[in-house]
């Protein structure tokens, strides 16, 4: 039994030994560099990422920062060339990204930028505050130092919002703020470096600008936005190879030629007086591609392209809109002068007539207050309309407010006319006022009928301001 017990220890043993020299071999053999000390161990929770990418994982998409690349680079009001500029920016400033759509990039506004809110919607305690706020709700538009066009919105603000003002507009009916939150603007993705190698490209490399034609900033005609060479940089004649190709323009696929008739008809649109552009038209083409599931590259430049035109629409209607103010203002102008041209003024009643008969009552503003002139209303009873007015020459005993209340006649020492009305209404300075018998009155309430002359008595017309009340 002894002997039984003293061969299984053996085997026992033999087998633990076989079992801790293979494990020894192991040790022994792991490479030095994957050994580590017990005190540099940490348990898996604790280990964390690294905070940053290293700098070739990081590629020009992930990257929220860019440089431009050449100098009078435009910033714009919207994402294509035909908003308008802003400002322009040079070689190595630095712009804020958020996003980008057809090769534009959605930046934070500049330093030196800034927005336009209309005046009537702020209230500004006095002249000297910088910060307003909003009596009501306001569209906030992008202000430009280039020119004074201002129809690109940018965001809408609430009653109640404050802005920080730093000016007013030209003309006046707009104050200049900072950029409120949610205010963006606009430049072509293919003038800015992304990738952080601004700095390593060739000094002699041609930066590209885009050019500006002759009165196009002050023209009504929307930019161009074309990119071409600075005329200010050497000519080379073997261009030098670039550490940052521009990025190559999106593909549309099948939908590659519909596009770009599409994008043909909206030039030749834009090339035309701003109150002939029909952008309806276009709509429609480009609706099928915003509304079709297979191609979302195609889809997205519908969508967008569609919600541009309907602003450009906006703008067109807004145009029209103007000129058939003005032109109906200048015909309605035309028609006053016509009308007044055939009015005859009349001379002043002999003194024994009765120039005009009816109630005197009280005119609200003729009231003889803010160096206005004291005057009474003579009305038709029946109607309440004013027939005439009344003054009394100074020193008179007459006082018309003994007259209230009945039916009288005035007699007359002058006549004269308020310009401003038409027809024009009579003023009588009273030289005495008789209560009359309104049954026994030629007509109920008249003034006195005077033969039209076109050689008025001069003495008899004074220039006269304010209106009928």
């Amino acid at each position: 039994m002894n002997a039984r017990r003293q061969q299984v220890a053996w085997t026992c043993w033999i087998v633990l030994t076989a079992f801790a020299t293979a494990a020894w071999a192991q040790v022994t053999t792991k490479p030095a560099a994957e050994i580590k000390p017990a005190a540099e161990i940490k348990p898996a929770a604790e280990t964390a990422p690294p905070a940053t990418k290293p700098a070739a994982e990081t590629t020009a998409e992930e990257s929220k920062t860019g440089r431009v690349r050449g100098n009078d680079v435009y910033v714009r009001s919207g994402y294509d060339a035909s908003y308008y500029p802003v400002t322009k920016l040079n070689r190595g400033d630095e712009v804020t990204i958020l996003g980008s759509v057809f090769g534009w990039l959605e930046i934070m506004p500049p330093a030196g930028t800034y927005s336009l809110v209309e005046k009537t919607r702020v209230d500004r305690p006095t002249a000297d505050d910088q910060v307003g706020v909003l009596n009501d709700t306001a569209q906030v538009f992008a202000g430009s130092n280039l020119n004074d066009r201002k129809y690109a919105k940018q965001v809408k603000l609430g009653k109640g919002d404050r802005v920080k003002i730093i000016g007013e507009s030209a003309d006046g009916g707009f104050y200049k703020i900072e950029p409120p939150p949610g205010a963006t603007l606009w430049i072509k993705g293919d003038l800015v470096d992304r990738t952080g190698r601004l700095e390593d490209e060739s000094a002699t490399r041609p930066a590209k600008i885009e050019t500006v034609r002759p009165g196009e900033l002050a023209g009504d005609k929307a930019t161009t936005g074309k990119v071409a060479l600075d005329s200010s940089q050497p000519r080379l004649d073997k261009p030098r190879p670039t550490t940052a190709p521009a990025e190559p323009e999106a593909s549309m696929g099948k939908y590659q030629m519909e596009i770009t008739a599409i994008e043909a008809e909206i030039a030749a649109e834009t090339v035309k007086p701003v109150d002939q552009r029909r952008y309806e038209p276009i709509i429609k083409k480009i609706q099928p591609l915003a509304d079709q599931p297979e191609d979302l590259t195609a889809q997205t430049y519908g969508k967008y392209r569609i919600t541009q035109l309907q602003r450009m629409i906006e703008l067109v209607a807004a145009v029209r809109e103007m000129r058939e103010l003005k032109d109906r203002a200048l015909t309605d102008a035309e028609r006053i002068a016509r009308d007044r041209a055939k009015i005859t003024v009349k001379p002043a009643p002999p003194p024994d007539e009765i120039a005009v008969r009816g109630e005197i009552r009280v005119s609200g503003l003729y009231d003889g207050s803010s160096n206005r002139p004291k005057r009474w209303r003579v009305v038709d009873p029946k109607t309440d309309r004013t027939l005439a007015y009344i003054e009394v020459p100074a020193g008179s005993p007459i006082d018309p407010v003994h007259y209230y209340g009945k039916y009288v006649g005035i007699r007359a020492s002058e006549q004269r006319f308020l310009q401003n009305t038409l027809p024009p209404v009579p003023i009588f300075v009273v030289r005495e006022i008789t209560v009359q018998d309104p049954a026994a009155a030629p007509s109920r309430s008249t003034v006195m009928p005077v033969p039209s002359t076109s050689e008025p008595t001069r003495t008899a017309i004074r220039p006269t301001t304010g209106a009928a009340k």
